[in-house]
């Protein structure tokens, strides 16, 4: 057994249980929903975290590198997905109670309860919010569908993104101009005068996150956010529902910028971020897993001695890896023992078969 494959879920507050499923480490924190079926996931290309009514975090939505889908935590959308037998899926948006998907031939489906299938062609990217959802066109046009269907409202877009989860806002970016679309109006504005943007996410008050050409990171709505002192930045993600905003550089490592979900001292490398309902999901770079808490883990007959200044006792022998506080696996085997006097001071995560453990080596 091997553990290459990892992938964290974040939620809100605590540290609530840290639990361990094949080729996979989750952390969890807080209280919500419990999303099952997960641990058997690989080869994930993307993750989104979907709403459900009264602001709640309601689905996880994981889309493979072949095609398929994954949900759990909305019973309708996994039967409706268990019964969808292609592998065309190129592209996801998770909304309220919907899950809104590209295919390969540049159509769309969806897979929920509230707006069914439009009718669209040479759709490039879909964004889904609640009341509404966009598609973007090839053509650089953009179309709605949901209560006030409407096409080709807006001309020379490149990529959209619901703001701040209201449906009636859409973010659009027009060369590396960013603008906002009030589609009830049919009123265009610019936030901020922001120019030079790449990338862009915007969230809760309409406070919203920008990337340059440069990896810097601007910013409109916020009171006195100072953002200097990030660098190389390739991701920006808002919440809709709380202060969370979160960067991803270069190197993966994920910075919060506003609200506290994490610890980011302790994360390892991060590929892919979704936030949303104060859920914050990152798919770790080489990993390609997704899972939940398991309650079939035992966490008994702890290693000892813990702390330790290098020799830990297992309970029993058993295929093992160590990971440092970054998420690297630093040693693996098959023993009942193990050492760590040639490491560095500080916490280390076992994982075994069916167990998992922090150790503190000092």
């Amino acid at each position: 057994m091997t553990f290459k494959n990892l992938v964290l879920l974040f939620l809100l507050t605590s540290l609530v249980k840290l639990s361990l499923c094949q080729n996979s480490q989750i952390l969890v924190f807080g209280n919500t929903e419990e999303f099952e079926g997960l641990d058997t996931l690989n080869n994930i290309k993307d993750i989104k975290v979907g709403g459900g009514y009264y602001m709640t975090p309601h689905f996880i939505a994981a889309l493979r590198h072949d095609g398929s889908l994954f949900v759990t935590g909305s019973t309708l959308i996994e039967e409706q997905i268990a019964n969808y037998n292609e592998n065309d899926i190129i592209q996801i948006s998770a909304g309220w109670e919907d899950l809104v998907a590209v295919k390969s031939d540049s159509t769309i489906i969806t897979f929920g309860e509230r707006y069914g299938v439009p009718n669209l062609s040479s759709v490039k990217q879909v964004a889904a919010g609640w009341s509404q959802h966009y598609a973007l066109h090839y053509d650089g046009t953009v179309s709605i569908w949901g209560d006030d269907p409407q096409s080709n409202f807006l001309e020379s877009i490149d990529k959209i993104e619901v703001n701040g989860g209201k449906s009636e806002y859409l973010l659009a970016l027009r060369g590396d101009t960013l603008i906002e679309y009030y589609h009830l109006n049919n009123l265009t504005s610019d936030p901020n005068n922001l120019e030079d943007v790449v990338s862009f996410s915007g969230g809760l008050n309409h406070y919203g996150l920008t990337i340059n050409s440069a990896g810097k990171v601007g910013n409109w709505g916020f009171p006195n956010l100072n953002t200097d002192h990030l660098s190389a930045i390739e991701t920006v993600v808002r919440d809709v529902s709380s202060d969370i905003s979160i960067a991803l550089d270069s190197a993966g490592n994920a910075i919060q910028i506003t609200g506290n979900s994490f610890d980011a001292d302790t994360l390892p490398k991060i590929q892919k971020i979704s936030v949303n309902f104060g859920v914050v999901a990152m798919l770790v770079k080489n990993n390609n897993i997704i899972t939940t808490m398991n309650k079939n883990i035992n966490t008994g007959n702890e290693p000892y001695p813990n702390p330790t200044n290098g020799e830990v006792n297992l309970f029993e022998a058993s295929e093992y890896s160590v990971l440092n506080s970054r998420g690297d696996i630093v040693q693996t085997g098959k023993s009942n023992k193990l050492d760590l006097k040639n490491f560095d001071n500080g916490l280390y995560l076992i994982l075994t078969q069916n167990r998992q453990f922090k150790v503190l080596k000092q």
